[in-house]
């Protein structure tokens, strides 16, 4: 019972809770400041987040202030940019609707989804401050807000948005690993900038590589003296078509050799193996290539 209580207490609080934030007054970042409600520090981030970079992902860090006593909520739109104080540096542009709750003199901080929209410029680091500058419009505010709504705060969404800002070839919107992605990115940068739509690539049929017929053969043999020792594969014309050994002298002994009879290098077909000791056969053996 005391448990369903302490549930019920918390539902109510959150309701309350939640209700009290709905009625809260709410501001762009652009009023807030205007209207000296709060003061903002944003800059580079102090450390690479997960699946971000300098350039793109939550590579931008901001604090926020509430100066008053009062509390009120702060909306920060995709498509807004922020200028660097260093003229080497990208200007950044939001990427991620937020929403921020900022209760009486209390500060708030976090780091943002941005993506630079000046290519040939510097990616922003922690030693880079921004202040406020304009909305995005037109196609860069689109591909913005078309970042916001698929969650593309990738390297692929930052090469749509710079084929937008810079005039980048639409070819270089590539993930191989996601391709509807690739598509609603490209697409959109096709409509955008009249860049015709990437010629997929074309696959090559490659032959698969010929299976070549071997017969391997242990020829083996026995002598109780030193021979000068020959052993030749001729074909059934008594053509010789491999060397093995040619007048090598063996000591008395057991002698074992494995010969390798390959399609690739021989037509398919019998095959006859001769043991010549000093000179005069002394084994022969019949064997095929291939079925």
């Amino acid at each position: 019972m005391k448990t369903l209580s302490k549930t019920l207490v918390l539902a109510i609080t959150f309701c309350i809770y939640g209700f009290a934030n709905a009625k809260l007054p709410t501001y762009t970042l652009a009023e807030a400041i205007q209207k000296k409600l709060i003061t903002v520090q944003i800059m580079g981030a102090d450390e690479t987040q997960p699946n971000s970079s300098s350039h793109y992902g939550k590579c931008i860090q901001m604090e926020l202030t509430n100066t008053t006593s009062q509390s009120f909520k702060i909306k920060l739109a995709a498509g807004q940019q922020f200028e660097p104080d260093d003229s080497t540096i990208q200007n950044m542009m939001v990427t991620e609707d937020e929403l921020f709750v900022l209760t009486p003199r209390k500060k708030h901080k976090g780091y943002i989804n941005a993506m630079c929209v000046q290519h040939h410029d510097g990616g922003p680091n922690r030693t880079v401050k921004f202040t406020m500058g304009s909305m995005s419009n037109g196609h860069l505010l689109g591909i913005a807000q078309l970042v916001e709504k698929h969650k593309y705060f990738n390297e692929t969404a930052q090469s749509a948005v710079w084929c937008i800002s810079d005039g980048e070839d639409i070819s270089t919107i590539q993930n191989d690993e996601d391709t509807v992605m690739t598509y609603i990115l490209q697409k959109f940068v096709s409509e955008a900038t009249g860049q015709a739509m990437p010629t997929k690539h074309k696959q090559v049929y490659t032959q698969p590589a010929k299976r070549y017929s071997k017969t391997t053969v242990t020829f083996e043999w026995s002598t109780h003296e030193t021979y000068k020792t020959t052993l030749v594969v001729l074909d059934m014309q008594n053509k010789p078509v491999m060397e093995i050994l040619k007048d090598v002298d063996l000591p008395a002994g057991e002698h074992s050799q494995t010969i390798e009879l390959n399609e690739a290098n021989l037509p398919k077909g019998y095959y006859k193996i001769i043991l010549y000791l000093n000179n005069k056969p002394q084994m022969t053996r019949k064997v095929k290539l291939g079925r």
